[in-house]
């Protein structure tokens, strides 16, 4: 139950953490279990609310519609790192960027959106 959540005994590199949203991205998931269209749908419009009204809202522009996930992960059972990680994509609705940020200190929503927001504010002006 806790692994649902992003608890437990996952481990992910931050390359591999690029390629899953990557498929979220451009929806190229169908090898993966339980990716069904509906699915795909649910889990974009899930990124696309972490950021408009969730812990992800540090990511956020006006401009861009960002979409994405914070995440403070635990070293252990019970003790929550200090590290910060935020994973998204944008345009949120036509995707043409990935962007992963891990911080080795701080929170995600506080520390590794704003971060992001700054790649992709860079990446909105350059467009």
């Amino acid at each position: 139950a806790k692994q649902a959540i992003g608890q437990g005994g996952i481990t992910v590199s931050v390359a591999q953490v690029a390629e899953c949203f990557r498929r979220l991205a451009t929806g190229s998931c169908a090898d993966a279990p339980l990716c069904s269209d509906r699915s795909l749908q649910l889990v974009r419009q899930g990124l696309r609310l972490a950021v408009t009204e969730g812990t992800a809202h540090a990511a956020g522009l006006s401009e861009l519609a960002v979409a994405g996930k914070t995440g403070s992960p635990e070293v252990s059972p019970g003790h929550v790192s200090r590290r910060a990680w935020f994973a998204g994509y944008a345009p949120a609705d036509d995707p043409e960027i990935v962007v992963v940020v891990y911080v080795a200190r701080g929170h995600g929503g506080l520390t590794a959106a704003p971060v992001a927001r700054a790649v992709f504010q860079a990446y909105a002006q350059h467009r």
